[in-house]
C-alpha cells in the first residue's frame, strides 16, 4: 500500500524560506535538510525547537534525546555522525518491552538501564482506573529474537528528527504536534489524553503515556502527506529493520524508483515509518514501546 499525498497540503511555515536549510516542496509539504550521511553533528546544538523556527512549539522527547544523546557524545569526546553505524548501548533506542520489565518494580526504574517499569505500570494503571477504564495487565513476556518476526521492536534513532518536527508542524494541529512528538511510553490502549506521570524518563523529568491508536492514526496521516510506499518498507522492526533500511538498504534506490515528498527527505521519512510502525506493532503484540 502506498499513502497518497493527493490533495494534504501544508499549513503556512513560520520558518523564513530565505534559510538555505529549508525548502519548500513543489506539492506544498515543506521539508528541513538533513545533514548528509558522514556529517559531522554539532554535539553542542541547543535543544529548544526555536532552532527549528518554531520557538513556540513543545519541546519533544525525541529532540531532547537526540540532542542530549549528541552532548554526552561530545564530553566523551566524540561527535555524532549522521548515517552512522548502529553500536547497541550508545544512542536512543524505541523498543518493546516485555512483562517481566513492565512489571518490575526496580528503583528508579524508568531511568536505570537494566531496571524495570514498574512504577510506570502502577501509576498508568491508577490513572486509568480513575478515568473508569480497566487496567493494563495483559503484556506478552519475552520472547527469542527472531529476526523478520514482528515479536519484538527495536530501532535506532540514528537519522536527523528536525524535518520530521517541521512536518509535524506543517501537517497537524498544536495539540496532535505535541501528542505525537512528546510521549515516553507507548501502550496499545485508546487514550483521548495523555498520562503524564512524575517519574524520570529518558532525558526528562517525567513520563507522558500515549495511546496507540490515537499515535497510529496521527502517523498515518502524515505517511499520506508525503506519499510513503508502505508496501515497500519493511513490516517488521525486530533488530533495526528500519533503521538499516534506510541508512544502509535500498531506500536511495527506492526514492529514485518511486519518486516523491518521501524520498526527498529519507530521516523525515525514516521518523514517520518509525511511529506508524512502533504503534502498529504495540497494537499488534499488546504491548508497551518506551525510549531506551
Amino acid at each position: 500500500m502506498e499513502f497518497g499525498s493527493a490533495g494534504l497540503m501544508a499549513e503556512p511555515a513560520s520558518v523564513d524560506h530565505a534559510d538555505p536549510g529549508v525548502r519548500q516542496a513543489t506539492d506544498g509539504v515543506r521539508m528541513v535538510h538533513a545533514p548528509a550521511p558522514g556529517t559531522l553533528v554539532d554535539a553542542g546544538r541547543a535543544a529548544t525547537l526555536s532552532d527549528l523556527g518554531a520557538s513556540d512549539g513543545p519541546r519533544t522527547a525525541a529532540v531532547n534525546q537526540q540532542v542530549d544523546s549528541r552532548r554526552r557524545s561530545a564530553k566523551r569526546g566524540g561527535g555524532v555522525v549522521s548515517g552512522g553505524r548502529y553500536v547497541r548501548g550508545m544512542g536512543i533506542y524505541l523498543v518493546s518491552v516485555a512483562a517481566e520489565e513492565w512489571f518490575d518494580a526496580g528503583e528508579d526504574a524508568a531511568e536505570e538501564e537494566d531496571g524495570g517499569f514498574g512504577a510506570v505500570a502502577s501509576g498508568l494503571n491508577e490513572e486509568l482506573r480513575r478515568r473508569g477504564l480497566p487496567p493494563y495487565e495483559s503484556v506478552p513476556a519475552e520472547t527469542e529474537l527472531v529476526r523478520g518476526s514482528g515479536l519484538r521492536f527495536q530501532e535506532k534513532l540514528v537519522p536527523s528528527v528536525y524535518g520530521f518536527v517541521d512536518l509535524c508542524r506543517a501537517q497537524l494541529s498544536r495539540e496532535e504536534e505535541k501528542r505525537i512528538l512528546d510521549w515516553s511510553v507507548l501502550v496499545p490502549i485508546s487514550l483521548d489524553e495523555e498520562i503524564e506521570l512524575p517519574i524520570g524518563s529518558v532525558n526528562t523529568n517525567s513520563t507522558v503515556i500515549a495511546g496507540a491508536p490515537q499515535i497510529l492514526a496521527l502517523a498515518e496521516r502524515l505517511a499520506r502527506a508525503i506519499g510513503l510506499p508502505d508496501d515497500r518498507i519493511p513490516a517488521t522492526c525486530d533488530n533495526l529493520d528500519l533503521t538499516m533500511w534506510f541508512l544502509d538498504g535500498p531506500a536511495k534506490e527506492e526514492a529514485a524508483a518511486r519518486p516523491g515528498v518521501w524520498g526527498r527527505d529519507l530521516d523525515t521519512a525514516f521518523y514517520v515509518t518509525l511511529y506508524l510502525r512502533a504503534a502498529q506493532h504495540s497494537l499488534r503484540r499488546g504491548c508497551p514501546i518506551v525510549y531506551s
